[in-house]
C-alpha cells in the first residue's frame, strides 16, 4: 500500500579527535534525535494518530432486513439513472437482492447481494443497464473528511459485468462494463484527487470482483465526492450494447500508515568507535531499506545522498568525515537517483 516510508527522525553524528576527549574529560561526539517534518503524502500529522483502519463511509444500498421487498422502490440518492424494477431496460438501474433472470436467464449472471452472500433475503445491490444515450456520471456521493491533510484513504467497491453469454454478432457488440472511478474535492469539483478506469469483463462467471485505490488527502480538503462514470464507446458501423453491471459495498477507509522504528543509540560516539543502528517497519508487508546522509539535515530530500543499502547503518570505525546526518528509508518501488 505504501511504497515509501521515511523515519520520523534523523540522527546527527559528530565525530571528534581523541585528543578532544582527553582535554574535555569526555567524548563530545553525540547522536541527537530530531523530529523532521515529512512530505504530506507520507506522514501522519502530529494532530491526529490513527491507531487502526477506520471506516469513514460504506454504501451497501440497504435492504438488510428480511422483511424489505426483494426489489426496492426507493431511488438511490446520487444515482443519475432511472430506478426500475425490471431488467433489460437501457438507461435504468434496480436495487435488488437477487439477480434478474433476464431473457430466460441466458444473458445475466445469477447472483445475490455481496454484503450477505449466504442470505438471499438480505441486502440490495445495484443492477444497472447503461447505453450510449445514458453513459457518463452514474453515481456520486459527498462525504465530509474531518481529518488532517496527508493521511491516506482507500476507497473500494465490488462489481461485475452481468452479461454471462457471448452474444456479439456481425452488427452488434456487447461491451464490457467500463467505469471511471474517481475522487474529487467536493468544494472544487474540477479538482480530481485520484482516479482509475475499471473494466469488468463479460462472462466472468458471476463472481464479485473487488477494485480499490489509495490516495493521500490534500491539505485543506474538508469533503470529497466519490464518483462513478459508466462509459460506452461507439464503434463505427456497429450497434453497441452492453455495459450491464452490478455494484455493491462502496467503502471509504482511513488507513493506518506503517511506522518505522529506529534502534537504540548511544549518547556519544568517539573517533575510531563503531556505530550500529537498526531500522524496522511495523508492517506485514515486505520492504527494502536504504540509508541517506546529509551535511545539513535539510528537509529537502534532494539534498540527501544515498549512503548504504540494507536495514542496518553499520560503520565499524568512525572517521571525522562520517560526521553528518543520517536517515532511513523503507521502500517498495525503485529508489530515485540522488
Amino acid at each position: 500500500m505504501f511504497s515509501k516510508i521515511h523515519t520520523n527522525f534523523f540522527v546527527e553524528v559528530k565525530v571528534n579527535e581523541m585528543k578532544d576527549v582527553l582535554a574535555k574529560g569526555n567524548c563530545f561526539s553525540r547522536i541527537f534525535l530530531f523530529f523532521l517534518s515529512l512530505p504530506l503524502s507520507l506522514v501522519i500529522s502530529n494532530a491526529q494518530t490513527i491507531e487502526e483502519d477506520t471506516l469513514i463511509f460504506k454504501e451497501d444500498f440497504g435492504g438488510n432486513v428480511i422483511s424489505d421487498p426483494s426489489v426496492s422502490s426507493t431511488p438511490l440518492d446520487g444515482c443519475t439513472l432511472t430506478l426500475s424494477g425490471k431488467s433489460g431496460q437501457a438507461g435504468t438501474y434496480s436495487l435488488v437482492k437477487t439477480g434478474f433472470n433476464h431473457q430466460l436467464g441466458t444473458w445475466y449472471s445469477e447472483l445475490i447481494d455481496h454484503t450477505y452472500p449466504e442470505d438471499s433475503k438480505r441486502g440490495y445491490y445495484i443492477s444497472a443497464d447503461v447505453d450510449l444515450d445514458h453513459s457518463g456520471l452514474f453515481y456520486s456521493s459527498t462525504k465530509d473528511i474531518d481529518v488532517c491533510g496527508g493521511l491516506t484513504c482507500v476507497t473500494s467497491l465490488y462489481g461485475m459485468s452481468l452479461i454471462r453469454k457471448e452474444i456479439n454478432t456481425d452488427s452488434t457488440i456487447y461491451a464490457p462494463a467500463i467505469l471511471r472511478f474517481y475522487i474529487t474535492d467536493a468544494e472544487s469539483p474540477n479538482t480530481v484527487i485520484t482516479e482509475d478506469t475499471i473494466i469488468f469483463e463479460n462472462l466472468n462467471g458471476g463472481v464479485w470482483e473487488k477494485r480499490e485505490m489509495s490516495f493521500p488527502i490534500p491539505d485543506g480538503v474538508k469533503s470529497i465526492k466519490i464518483n462513478i462514470d459508466a462509459i460506452i464507446y461507439p464503434v463505427p458501423g456497429k450497434e453497441v450494447e452492453g455495459c450491464d453491471f452490478a455494484l455493491d459495498d462502496i467503502e471509504l477507509r482511513l488507513i493506518k500508515k506503517p511506522t518505522m522504528d529506529i534502534g537504540q543509540v548511544e549518547p556519544s560516539y568517539c573517533k575510531d568507535s563503531s556505530l550500529y543502528v537498526t531500522s524496522m517497519v511495523n508492517s506485514t508487508d515486505s520492504y527494502k531499506y536504504a540509508w541517506f546522509k546529509s551535511t545539513t539535515g535539510s528537509s529537502n530530500y534532494a539534498e540527501w545522498t544515498k549512503y548504504s543499502e540494507g536495514q542496518f547503518l553499520n560503520i565499524e570505525k568512525l572517521k571525522l568525515t562520517d560526521s553528518g546526518y543520517y536517515r532511513a528509508l523503507a521502500y517498495k518501488t525503485p529508489l530515485p537517483i540522488h
